[in-house]
């Protein structure tokens, strides 16, 4: 453009020559860098400098905050050092975290939702995969509409694509001090007014229970799912789509086991590990949220997006519901859910009456629950422990069972040099 205008200068044209000519110059520009922006939402390459991702194109996506290193570890130390704070005002609601793989549509919806004033709305990002979210990020960053209610809103991704379970403790690791965590999936809908409901019942109820470890909003799944039960489309009783994990909670049960890879089953562990320090969940069932969509039939945005990427793929070669065999005992063969849920209606004495037996007086729907982490007694029921091999082999394009070998080392001894 700059060796055009030189040629053309020296040709001495008029004022309204060069006028035009960079108009139209601008406008050839403008149009290929829109083009780009567009093209760049599944980049074929990028690299990070300084907290921005810059494109091969050139486009960059700023504001947000990259972590490499996760910590693998079960240490609730940085916790323990941690000032709590106590200053939860009925004004606002300090923190609210949400974890995105995919689905961004969902995500812009979920925010669009919140309608009670939120200091930090925090965004965990797994994986640069898909950077369609930097660009809605920014859009919403500039919306009156939701800066009304929301006043910041943070954005960490997890270089490494490290998993919903990594993703949870991520926030716990940047906000030690929180009483109370308030997480969501991406796919959830807040009805109008649940939000205020729902914080000021947590409040309270975390006050005065000090035994109180996990809190949820009553779950609306859909009407058309075939063969479910009114229990099923609505979950009356705790459940991880939106939620809370108390401090005490935490510091009794202990962070999210990140073996479970990339997603499923590592809410249903920390549910069982609740109950088994006596710690106790609830459900607030005056608060509806929606997951997935809200019309007549079941479909998350999970389902939706992610059937052919990285997500889908690992979800399939995961061990989780296998590892959740291998620590907390034989049950899957026999309907894992159902029976924990048999378990925790018959109460904590009966499990401590029964857990880690398996003799036959011991009623076959209690029998096999372990009350320590791979039935080991050395284990407290918050420690676990990062198994690399395994996640490289969920990771690496294993195909059937083949990462099924690396559960074996679960039932022996950990190595010293693998942290706690």
């Amino acid at each position: 453009m700059i060796t055009l205008l030189a040629t053309l200068r020296d040709e001495k044209r008029s004022t309204l020559t060069y006028f035009v000519i960079i108009v139209v110059l601008s406008v050839i520009l403008l149009m290929h860098v829109e083009v780009d922006w567009i093209n760049s939402a599944t980049p074929k390459k990028a690299h990070i400098r300084n907290g921005t991702i810059v494109e091969e194109d050139g486009i960059a996506f700023e504001n947000f905050e990259p972590i490499y290193n996760h910590p693998h570890s079960s240490d609730l130390g940085f916790m323990l050092k941690a000032s709590p704070n106590f200053n939860y005002t009925d004004e606002y609601i300090p923190l609210i975290n949400v974890f995105n793989r995919a689905g961004v549509q969902f995500m812009e919806r979920f925010v669009r939702s919140i309608d009670f004033p939120t200091e930090t709305l925090m965004i965990v990002q797994d994986s640069l995969e898909d950077t369609r979210l930097f660009s809605l990020i920014r859009t919403l960053r500039n919306d009156p509409s939701v800066q009304r209610y929301i006043k910041h809103i943070r954005h960490v991704v997890n270089v490494n694509n490290t998993g919903c379970a990594e993703g949870w403790n991520t926030v716990m690791r940047l906000y030690p001090g929180e009483p109370f965590y308030i997480f969501s999936a991406n796919d959830i809908l807040l009805p109008p007014g649940g939000l205020q409901v729902f914080y000021n019942k947590v409040r309270d109820l975390q006050q005065r229970d000090p035994q109180l470890g996990l809190v949820s909003a009553k779950t609306f799944y859909g009407t058309r799912r075939r063969g479910w039960t009114t229990e099923e489309v609505f979950k009356t009783q705790f459940n991880a789509m939106f939620w809370v994990y108390t401090r005490q909670g935490i510091l009794r049960a202990g962070l999210y086991d990140e073996n479970f890879y990339p997603g499923y089953y590592e809410d249903d562990e920390i549910i069982y590990r609740n109950f088994v320090v006596g710690m106790k969940s609830q459900c607030i069932s005056e608060v509806v949220v929606t997951h997935g969509y809200p019309s007549g039939y079941y479909q998350t945005g999970t389902k939706l997006e992610d059937r052919k990427n990285l997500f889908a793929s690992e979800v399939k070669r995961s061990t989780n519901q296998k590892y959740m065999q291998t620590k907390w005992g034989p049950t899957v063969e026999n309907g894992l859910r159902k029976r924990a849920k048999e378990m925790f209606n018959a109460g904590y004495e009966t499990f401590r009456k029964y857990c880690g037996r398996f003799d036959e007086d011991v009623p076959p729907k209690f029998r096999g629950f372990y009350c320590t982490p791979y039935n080991q007694s050395m284990f407290n029921p918050n420690q676990w422990w990062f198994h690399p091999s395994l996640r490289e082999c969920i990771r690496g394009g294993a195909e059937g069972n083949t990462c099924d070998k690396y559960l074996v080392d679960f039932l022996s001894t950990p190595n010293s040099t693998v942290p706690l």
